[in-house]
């Protein structure tokens, strides 16, 4: 049975299509056009809408709205959009499609959908074809996938033949002629699901896809689909996905897409460099861009011209390039509404590393366009459109204007010191390989159009053509572990977690299930535990398992594999039945401090806005840490207003609910915020809230009320990385034993200084100035002596062909060894090789003078067993074999001869 059997439908014969085999492309089709040889997509068919709009014309707001009522008076229910931020997801980063909402929970069938069928419009966001942007006339990052979904499982709700009659009312609805829609028969893959689908194409552009979800992986499947064995899967997905943009595009004929949804913000950017648009020619390169790919589109740009009777002018080439660069910045701007008013902070990892790639690249074009419009000027002037249909967005305006304010401010930073970087490597002529671009793109921030521009003509730099696109595949994907294979062979046993339903017990009784001694200590599974495993930034329980002769054997760790909780204990465990008891100083305090992480990471949102969002945490018996996404360096001040608010919280005494919910009644009632700790998988998920103030999904132990935790007290907040903050803070008594811990401290400094506490620090500051005077003293009476220690040794040199060489050993450390020598060769052409009693080597040379220190040092370094290395007019090295110095000394003299006879 062939995947496309289904696709041969009731519909088609009764509304009188004829499905045809394409000249082109060789696929089958349905059209109602008897005369019809190619399928109706590009590059089979060239775009004739441009300048010749199809149906109704439309704006983006409108043509959601028509799409939105149009499913909900047919029984759909309508949904409000998702975050591009995929935080239910733990496998990709940014929602890239509007079945992405549904993944993997409920196209999996583990959780019910939310409404069945339901029809949304769902901003998406896709970096894959960053180069075409702009260029293509329709590629676009940020797009809106608008669907209507249907998920049959036991009962059908609808499948191929409602489908396709409802995509075909809803085009007819927008006055497109129904003869000139065509239905383009394919195969559907991706994620471990595949499927037979149409394309749904109008005048060469598709405007659709109709997945008919119904196949899952198998290794003995009986469908074969681009290599890859498929069998039925139970649940039948209904995936489809309507272009809003294109649609709105077909129905105004604009030369591009980008002239459709965003004209305003294109004429202020073409207003503000003062260029001239030619439709005519913008219209004939989207009709060249339809039927090319793009490696052929420049060689056959000006001769597709020519047959449309258009002479390309040096303006017209100009235009060109000055228009693809503002449809590509105008997109970038878009999308960063979204991934910045969705609450991505950029960054060097993750999800902030794609929004600092998009965000870098409009900066670049910004400056290739030599533009007096700054980047968040052109956001912001989105974002006031985008507005009417996401009200949301706005409460995000200021943070957005500031996050990229101080985003620009990073980059000019990147390439002052890029270009020092490029510049020593074109030096040590290194070979600017396509991995070296990414390596200085990843670590640097680099672009490698920048990079080709720093090395100067002569150097030679192919940049690969899609290299943006590669650097954002690279970094899209969620890279998950891969399973520990040392407790592979503990057999799949289920163990009840008291820990849930009997959060204050201290004691219990169990069967054992299964033991085995692996390594030192013994792996012993119970029917059931209140042992907490370890996970989620909580460390295990510890405690005591007493077996049938009452032998108290320590539980020094707990860990969770498949539905077990397995307990490592130390001693041999004898008897099928066991007596727990936990460490509750221990537990409780975690239980504390686990509280606690939730009470800062609110506390942090309340001050520093919205875009706060929990990277990582760990709890522990003393103290815990907290890591959140934040675009600047948390202030003092900021600090003790999180601490304060969150000693509010406590002394309010709140209630802390701890209850399980089904995954769609807590999305429904708390939203994605429910992720901060990740995105857990399953139906039913564990709801830790503090009524009014936080909520979280969370399977670790936590106290009953805020006021349990008595104290909270931030240790310290450190810059972690790039747009990730550490908050560092201990609970309870251990809070109060740091408070404690920082007075002792206090007393013992003004003990030795003899003041007050509120006197310390005025005499802090006149100790420190007084010892900077003292220290810069003897750094000037250093300078002198080593000005003195280089005219003696420069009198003490051999003069080989005009150059004087130098060799000593000096008492000396390193630090001042590559002082001395920068003296010595700034003051006489010549040539000096270091050394001192602890194996170290420094060489140097005036820059005059021909000849390689990095090569002569590592192979003085090599006599002393060591390494050395440099640039070839500095380098230094040393090795262990202190007693070689003089032998490595005179090895290096000798070297520094022969290369200067």
């Amino acid at each position: 049975m062939k995947l496309s059997d289904c696709l041969q439908m009731e519909f088609f014969k009764r509304e009188g299509f004829i499905r045809k085999h394409c000249t082109g492309c060789q696929s089958y089709f349905w059209t109602l056009d008897p005369g019809q040889e190619t399928c109706g997509d590009s590059p089979c068919t060239e775009y004739s809408f441009l300048g010749h709009p199809q149906g109704a014309k439309k704006n983006v707001g409108e043509m959601r709205e028509a799409f939105l009522s149009f499913f909900e008076q047919r029984g759909h229910t309508r949904l409000s959009r998702y975050p591009v931020v995929a935080r239910w997801r733990d496998d990709i980063y940014l929602t890239i499609a509007s079945i992405a909402d549904f993944q993997p929970h409920v196209t999996s069938g583990v959780v019910p959908p939310p409404a069945n069928p339901l029809v949304i419009s769902q901003p998406s966001i896709r970096l894959n074809d960053l180069e075409s942007v702009g260029r293509s006339g329709r590629h676009l990052t940020l797009f809106e996938m608008m669907g209507h979904h249907a998920f049959n499982n036991h009962d059908k709700i609808y499948w191929t033949e409602e489908t396709t009659r409802y995509c075909h009312e809803f085009l007819t609805s927008l006055g497109i002629p129904p003869e000139g829609v065509s239905y383009k028969e394919a195969e559907w893959y991706g994620g471990g699901n595949a499927g037979p689908c149409l394309e749904v194409l109008v005048e060469g552009l598709e405007l659709a896809t109709l997945v008919f979800m119904n196949l899952q992986e198998s290794r003995n499947g009986s469908y074969t689909v681009h290599g890859v064995r498929y069998e039925e899967m139970p649940l039948k997905v209904v995936d489809t996905g309507y272009g809003l943009e294109r649609l709105v595009w077909i129905t105004q004929g604009s030369p591009t897409i980008y002239d459709a949804i965003f004209p305003r913000v294109i004429d202020m950017l073409v207003d503000d460099v003062g260029l001239e648009r030619n439709t005519e020619v913008l219209a004939a390169v989207s009709r060249l861009a339809s039927r090319n790919p793009p490696g052929d589109f420049t060689k056959n740009l000006e001769k597709y011209l020519q047959h449309q009777n258009i002479s390309l002018t040096v303006s017209h080439h100009k235009m060109l390039r000055d228009m693809e660069s503002i449809y590509a910045l105008c997109d970038h701007a878009r999308c960063l509404v979204f991934l910045l008013g969705d609450g991505i902070v950029p960054s060097n990892t993750g999800g902030g590393y794609l929004a600092r790639l998009v965000i870098r690249r409009a900066l670049r074009l910004l400056s290739h366009l030599e533009s007096s419009r700054s980047l968040d000027e052109l956001v912001l002037g989105h974002l006031k459109g985008l507005s009417r249909d996401f009200p949301d967005l706005l409460d995000s305006s200021d943070r957005i204007q500031e996050i990229l304010e101080i985003e620009t401010g990073k980059y000019r930073d990147t390439l002052e010191r890029g270009k020092r970087l490029v510049q020593r490597y074109t030096e040590e002529k290194k070979t600017f390989t396509p991995k070296v671009l990414v390596d200085l793109y990843d670590t640097h921030g680099l672009p490698p159009q920048v990079v080709k521009d720093f090395a100067g003509e002569h150097i030679k730099i192919g940049i690969p053509p899609n290299f943006d696109s590669m650097i954002a595949e690279k970094h899209g994907h969620i890279t998950r572990e891969a399973p520990s294979e040392s407790h592979v062979d503990i057999p799949p046993l289920e163990t009840c977690p008291l820990f849930y339903d009997r959060p204050d017990d201290r004691e219990f009784d169990a069967t054992v299930l299964w033991k085995k001694k692996i390594g030192d200590a013994f792996h012993v599974i119970l029917d059931r535990t209140l042992f907490y495993p370890e996970g989620g930034g909580q460390p295990p329980d510890t405690g005591y398992l007493l077996d049938k002769h009452n032998k108290k054997l320590p539980v020094t760790h707990a860990y969770r594999i498949h539905k077990s909780v397995v307990h490592v204990i130390t001693g041999n465990l004898e008897g099928d039945t066991v007596h727990g008891e936990i460490d509750w100083q221990r537990r409780h305090r975690i239980m504390q401090h686990h509280t606690a992480t939730h009470i800062i990471n609110a506390s942090a949102r309340t001050i520093l806005g919205s875009h706060i969002w929990q990277t990582g945490s760990q709890v522990g018996e003393s103290d815990a840490r907290l890591d959140i996404t934040h675009y600047k360096h948390v202030t003092l001040e900021e600090q003790h207003k999180m601490e304060h608010l969150a000693n509010k919280v406590i002394r309010k005494d709140m209630v802390v609910k701890r209850e399980w919910m089904t995954r769609n009644q807590a999305e429904h009632q708390f939203g994605f915020h429910l992720y901060q700790g990740g995105a857990p998988r399953g139906s039913m998920l564990r709801v830790i809230e503090i009524p009014g103030f936080e909520v979280e999904a969370c399977g670790g132990t936590h106290v009953s009320h805020t006021g349990d935790i008595g104290l909270i007290k931030i240790v310290a907040i450190e810059h972690l990385q790039d747009g990730v903050e550490r908050i560092r803070f201990s609970a309870g008594e251990p809070a109060l034993l740091h408070i404690q811990k920082q007075e002792e401290y206090l007393k013992e400094a003004c003990g030795i200084l003899g003041v007050e506490p509120s006197q310390l620090p005025r005499s802090v500051k006149r100790f420190f100035e007084e010892w900077k005077t003292y220290r810069k003293e003897l750094e000037t009476t250093r300078e002198h002596t080593m000005k003195d220690k280089a005219v003696i040794l420069l009198e003490q040199g051999e003069k080989i062909g005009g150059v004087t060489v130098i060799s000593s050993l000096v008492d000396l450390g390193m630090k001042s060894l590559l002082s001395l020598a920068g003296h010595i060769i700034h003051r006489q052409k010549s040539v000096v090789i270091l050394g001192n009693r602890k194996g170290q080597v420094v060489m140097a040379r005036s820059p005059t003078v021909s000849l390689d220190c990095a090569t002569i040092v590592r192979g003085a370094a090599g006599i002393l067993g060591g390494s050395g290395g440099g640039k070839p007019d500095l380098a230094q090295g040393g090795g262990p074999r202190v007693e070689k110095i003089t032998e490595a000394i005179e090895h290096a003299q000798k070297s520094i001869r022969e290369n200067l006879t």
